[in-house]
């Protein structure tokens, strides 16, 4: 009994709920869930991580304009190191222990409970629109490509190629995400080859100025606002592994795997072709979005010049065209997995509904590409960086948060990987991100005039929402099944003891019991406050005589 002290249970009545759940207590509901196939071994999720998250260095280019070459390759390092890391870490630790489609929603409806009546409504909305607006930076990345090659496009034709992208997509990952993960590997091959051969011939070309590279902009001069955002939104997307990990095959060794070979692509992935631009083009302060096309033209080898500029133009169009995908992928079924959470039976019925051919959420994928259709054709794409990297920096201290909240009321909870192995440590490892975050969201919503404006109409809504919501319409969230098992067996041995403690109280009135299904009000394993169990028993007992 050292894991879990036991309360006298408080049982739902039919007619009248009662909520006397203190700070510490957890509802549990031993409802099943739905089982996943498992189709995603280390190289599909991997490649689907990489084109998510990173998809080349494509869009970093403001990266290296906002500071300098020097200050930007700087910083790039130490975010990996510090925030980029962690992040990875803590979301496989969740992933292990608390796999789930439904990801954040349901590691924060876990961590926070009793109060997730509040918090999960506030953290679904806010993923929601974070992931939505992500979404549809991506149609719009593909039209600052392809106007690249194809300048000068009649608005009705860049409307018509954005809804024919996202149609794609959608198409595909209603298909499932076993094709999801095999077109992912496809992508990233085709997507890092132009930057391989662009690396290897640069170095080498005889008009690199190698001193580009410990340039900078005078301090005064630099955009923090522009890096941080770009910098965050570079390395959006890492917490979608927590809505693919019931898909992942050995996830306890899987996910940190993947999540290793992550951080050390994307490290190599944006420092090393940024650095061969910059001995390329002396003019870097002026980079921007696709600049590498223009870049590549500067190579001095003839054919390379003229040749690798289109690679680099088809391999920006797939990147985009896969970041939509494999993000399309992890947003849907986070909208699924809060829909599972039994919100509202109509609701779960419908925009729940599962695919029986192809066992995907159709209808939750088909309403995040209507949504990202409308946002894309509406919005340009410094408007949408900006927003996205504040809602999504959000996303991320909540999962900082449930990682922190997890291990303090959980100790002993099992956990297949474990990024920490103590809770100081766990608090240790999560406080640059926090920083990070805290700062990239503040940044982030002041980039510009719209972005605040924008921004703080989505956050009052989403934190009138979520009070609406928790003050009218009380309902009390599943927690994970991994969560449940662990609490009824730190406690299976008292079954009978139970049962009488049930029965005293219903003779006082005091609570109604249902069935065996009923959800118990049971204190965490840190509540070391509370009286034991052998001693409410034999409170019981007297009571009872």
């Amino acid at each position: 009994m050292n894991d879990l002290q036991y309360s006298k249970p408080n049982i739902i009545d039919n007619q009248k709920e009662e909520t006397t759940a203190d700070h510490h207590s957890v509802e549990i509901n031993t409802a099943q869930t739905n089982i996943k196939p498992k189709v995603l071994g280390t190289m599909k999720l991997t490649g689907i991580l990489f084109i998510s998250v990173v998809g080349g260095a494509y869009g970093a280019e403001p990266l290296v304009q906002s500071v300098g070459p020097l200050v930007s390759t700087i910083i790039m390092i130490c975010s990996s190191l510090l925030v980029m890391l962690p992040i990875c870490l803590i979301t496989a630790e969740l992933s292990s222990c608390l796999p789930s489609n439904g990801g954040l929603v349901d590691w924060v409806t876990s961590s926070m409970s009793p109060y997730s009546n509040f918090f999960t409504m506030f953290i679904t909305i806010i993923s929601l629109i974070g992931a939505t607006i992500d979404n549809a930076v991506y149609p719009t990345l593909f039209i600052g490509y392809l106007t690249e090659k194809v300048p000068n496009l009649e608005q009705w034709a860049i409307v018509l190629i954005k809804f024919g992208v996202t149609s794609v997509a959608t198409v595909l990952n209603v298909i499932g995400v076993d094709i999801i993960g095999k077109v992912s590997v496809l992508f990233t091959l085709f997507v890092l080859s132009p930057f391989v051969i662009f690396c290897c011939v640069g170095v080498f070309d005889s008009n690199a100025h190698w001193d580009n590279l410990i340039e900078t902009l005078p301090f005064k001069e630099m955009n923090w606002s522009l890096l941080i955002s770009v910098l965050f939104w570079n390395i959006n997307g890492v917490d979608g592994c927590g809505n693919i990990s019931e898909e992942v095959k050995n996830v306890e060794k899987t996910v940190p795997r993947s999540m290793f070979l992550l951080v050390i692509m994307t490290v190599l992935t944006y420092i090393i072709p940024c650095s061969v631009g910059t001995i390329l083009d002396d003019n870097w302060a002026k980079w921007q979005e696709g600049s590498f096309v223009s870049i590549s033209e500067k190579i001095s080898i003839g054919w390379i010049a003229k040749s690798l500029p289109w690679l680099m133009f088809i391999g920006g169009l797939i990147s985009s065209l896969g970041y939509l995908l494999t993000l399309l992928c992890t947003a849907s079924r986070l909208f699924h997995g809060f829909i599972q959470l039994d919100f509202h039976k109509l609701i779960t019925k419908y925009v729940g509904h599962v695919n029986k051919k192809f066992n995907t959420p159709d209808v939750s994928i088909i309403l995040q590409g209507v949504l990202i259709f409308i946002l894309s054709a509406s919005m340009n794409f410094d408007e949408l960086v900006g927003v996205d990297s504040a809602f999504y920096a959000i996303r991320v201290l909540f999962i900082c948060i449930a990682y922190i909240l997890l291990r303090y009321r959980y100790p002993n909870l099992h956990r297949p990987y474990k990024f920490g192995c103590n809770l100081t440590l766990a608090v240790l490892y999560a406080t640059p991100t926090i920083i990070f975050c805290a700062a990239c969201c503040i940044l982030g919503l002041l980039s510009s005039t719209l972005t605040v404006i924008l921004g703080g109409v989505l956050l009052n809504i989403v934190m009138i929402s979520s009070v609406i919501f928790y003050w009218f319409y009380p309902h009390e969230f599943k927690l994970h099944e991994n969560l449940i098992v662990h609490m009824k067996g730190t406690v299976s041995g008292y079954a009978d003891e139970i049962t009488k403690i049930k029965e005293e109280n219903r003779k006082s009135g005091t609570v109604a019991i249902m069935d065996s299904s009923a959800s118990y009000s049971m204190t965490t394993e840190s509540d070391s406050n509370n009286s034991s169990y052998q001693e409410q028993l034999s409170m019981s007992s007297d009571s009872m005589k």
